[in-house]
Parts: C-alpha cells; sequence; structure tokens
C-alpha cells in the first residue's frame, strides 16, 4: 500500500480524493484474523485465518469495516455543492462478497457500477444468488453475468 500511495501522490491522484486503507472489509467492524499474504496473492481472505490461534504465524489482526463506515468516515456526500458519486465499486472478497453488499446500503444508494464475484463455496454457498439479485434490484440495480463474449442480464 505504501507503493501505491507514492504512485497515487506523484501523478496527484491523492489531491483528487483517492482514499486507500488497509481494513478486512464485511458485514461488521473490529477487529479480524487476516492471512499474510504477498501483494497481489489471490484467493486469501478471512476464511484462512478462521479456527486458528491468535498468534498462528500466517495470520495477523487487521482492522474490519464495512462500506457503509468506511465511506461515511472519508468519502463526502458533496463537494461544492455536488452530490458525489461512486463511478466504479469492484468487490473482491473471496467469497464474503454478498456479506459486504448487505453492509454497503448507502454506499451503494452512490455506487453507479459494482461488480462482484460469486462463488460456489462459503459462505456463497449459503446464499443463493437469487437472494443478492433481489436484494440489489430493490437498490434500483440492474444484475448481469458477464459471459466470454456477452452480458446476459439476470435482473427479472
Amino acid at each position: 500500500i505504501k507503493m501505491v500511495r507514492k504512485v497515487a501522490s506523484s501523478i496527484g491522484l491523492d489531491a483528487k480524493g483517492l482514499v486507500m486503507t488497509q481494513a478486512a472489509v464485511s458485514s461488521s467492524t473490529g477487529k479480524v484474523s487476516f492471512p499474510k499474504a504477498r501483494p497481489g496473492a489471490e484467493a486469501f481472505g478471512i476464511k484462512n485465518c478462521m479456527n486458528r490461534p491468535k498468534d498462528y504465524p500466517g495470520c495477523q489482526e487487521v482492522e474490519m469495516v464495512t462500506l457503509d463506515d468506511f465511506y461515511r468516515a472519508n468519502i463526502p456526500k458533496q463537494v461544492n455543492g455536488a452530490d458525489q458519486y461512486i463511478d466504479v465499486l469492484l468487490i473482491d472478497t473471496e467469497g464474503h462478497d454478498y456479506e459486504v453488499l448487505k453492509a454497503a446500503r448507502s454506499a451503494l444508494s452512490r455506487t453507479r457500477y459494482l461488480e462482484f464475484e460469486f462463488h460456489s463455496f462459503k459462505p456463497w454457498i449459503d446464499t443463493p444468488l437469487l437472494k443478492a439479485i433481489d436484494y440489489l434490484s430493490r437498490l434500483d440495480f440492474t444484475c448481469y453475468w458477464a459471459l466470454k463474449q456477452r452480458l446476459l442480464r439476470i435482473t427479472n
């Protein structure tokens, strides 16, 4: 994150409102045990440290926030009288995407485009995709399944 902050600063993104934090995102706040992994490593998440001792060497305690709490603390609703929107929100939490969405109603109301992953393992396996689609439809999102060559509308 230090390198990304340095690059962002060098091209002026920090002055334009770019906010970065190192935290786990879920449906609740507090502390959580999270895996120590090299930057860019895929398939690591909260599930990798569940049921492990607090001093397990592959895990570290980090802040856990909801998207709504993060946005409330870091992103103003208006700047110079103009409403502020989230143009693109990408959620990739290795199976915990719906958990993040459940506690993001305020952030989602300001989001123009949302992308998340659906997995066939826990905790997604306990949440039917139709439940997520229905939740997002009530927030005025139209959902699509991304195929290799086209988008397939799955709302309604």
